[in-house]
């Protein structure tokens, strides 16, 4: 049988409420998970503030979504990546965060990239 699994990742690169690229992302990465893809999450840069916990959404405009990250592994995504340069950056440590995710380096955030088929960035 040819497995026609294709390996996407969605990168989280801006904040939660800057636009709406992170409830966009998030709903177009749960679609994905109706076409059996071998699908990662990367959150990089401001992206870490989507998984940040205890966010205050008052001042937004916008609807919270940020709970929905907890449904990830009902859709069965486990490989969810956070960069550690730009969680140090950013002074968020890993239990800031709502979701367990793996931590890696600037260099396995490259080899990540490169061994991907389809890199989708929001």
């Amino acid at each position: 049988m040819i497995d026609n699994k294709k390996k996407l990742l969605y990168v989280f690169d801006s904040g939660p409420y800057s636009s709406s690229s992170g409830s966009e992302t998030l709903e177009a990465v749960l679609v994905g998970t109706n076409f059996e893809q071998d699908i990662s999450l990367l959150f990089i840069n401001n992206g870490l503030f989507q998984i940040k916990q205890n966010q205050d959404t008052d001042a937004s405009l916008m609807r919270p979504f940020y709970k929905t990250f907890n449904a990830l592994e009902d859709f069965e995504i486990s490989k969810v990546y956070a960069c550690d340069l730009s969680m140090s950056a950013r002074g968020i440590a890993t239990e800031d965060l709502m979701i367990p995710v793996a931590v890696i380096s600037s260099s396995q955030v490259c080899e990540l990239l490169a061994d991907q088929d389809r890199v989708f960035t929001f």
